[in-house]
């Protein structure tokens, strides 16, 4: 993708900003012998990285309940009330 001619499964720096992949992302999180960041999947919960509410916690449920882009998994504040779900006394009613 780099544009160098080497097809990226051959290529060691596959965006070409003279680092090599390994260096710049060797995580696997759900260990599928794909690199995160060439994995669109990378939490493998079965849900493309692009439109994952969570792309790092594998959870099918894509829940957002206040809206925000984030899925309700990785939330800090489920409802979108300024206040933190672990002080919140209703953190899933604004």
């Amino acid at each position: 993708t780099d544009g160098d001619g080497t097809p990226d499964y051959l290529d060691t720096d596959t965006d070409g900003d003279g680092l090599p992949d390994f260096d710049e992302s060797p995580y696997d999180l759900d260990g599928d012998g794909i690199a995160d960041f060439r994995d669109p999947d990378a939490d493998g919960d079965g849900v493309n990285d692009g439109v994952d509410g969570c792309p790092l916690i594998p959870t099918r449920d894509q829940n957002d309940l206040d809206g925000d882009g984030e899925g309700d998994e990785c939330d800090d504040d489920y409802d979108g009330d300024t206040i933190d779900n672990d002080v919140d006394v209703c953190p899933f009613v604004p």
